[in-house]
C-alpha cells in the first residue's frame, strides 16, 4: 500500500491497517497451532516466535541496500511480495485441516487464562520491540551514525 499511497495519509492508514494485521496474527496463530497441532504444539509456537524475530531482522538488514536500488518505498514494497507468497502457502495449508482436527484433543483453559496468559506475553514482547525500535535509532544517529547505518 505504501508503495503507490507515500503520503502522510497512506502512511497512517497502512500502519493502522498492519497494526490490525499483526493483533489478529498474534493473536490467532497460537490459537491455530494449538488447535490443530496440539502433538507439536510447543516447536511449532518455537518456530513461530523465531520466524517473527528472524523475519524482523532480515527486513531491518536489508531494507537499507534495497532503499539504494528501489528507493524506501521500493524496498518496503518488497515484502509485500513476500507476504503475498506466504499468503498463497498459507491457503494451501487447510487442505489437511480435517486430519488435524479429528486427530487433536484441544482443552482450553478454564475462564480463558490460557488465552490472557499468552495474550500478555504476546504484547509484552511486542511492546519491548516496539520500544527498542522506537528509541534504538535515534540513539545511534545521536552516537553519529547514518539512518542507513
Amino acid at each position: 500500500m505504501r508503495f503507490p499511497w507515500d503520503t502522510r495519509i497512506g502512511l497512517l492508514v497502512s500502519a493502522a491497517l498492519g497494526g490490525i494485521g499483526i493483533a489478529l496474527i498474534q493473536a490467532l496463530v497460537p490459537s491455530f497451532i494449538k488447535r490443530f497441532f496440539l502433538q507439536r504444539s510447543s516447536l511449532l509456537m518455537g518456530l513461530y516466535t523465531t520466524g517473527i524475530m528472524a523475519g524482523a531482522a532480515v527486513a531491518a538488514a536489508t531494507a537499507s541496500p534495497l532503499s539504494g536500488i528501489a528507493g524506501w518505498s521500493g524496498a518496503l514494497a518488497c515484502w509485500g511480495i513476500v507476504a503475498f507468497i506466504v499468503l498463497l502457502v498459507w491457503y494451501k495449508a487447510p487442505s489437511s485441516r480435517e486430519d488435524h482436527e479429528q486427530n487433536a484433543i484441544y482443552h482450553p483453559a478454564p475462564h480463558g487464562l490460557q488465552h490472557w496468559t499468552l495474550m500478555l506475553f504476546f504484547g509484552i514482547g511486542t511492546g519491548a520491540y516496539t520500544l527498542v525500535r522506537a528509541w534504538l535509532p535515534p540513539y545511534y544517529m545521536q552516537l553519529g551514525w547514518s539512518a542507513a547505518q
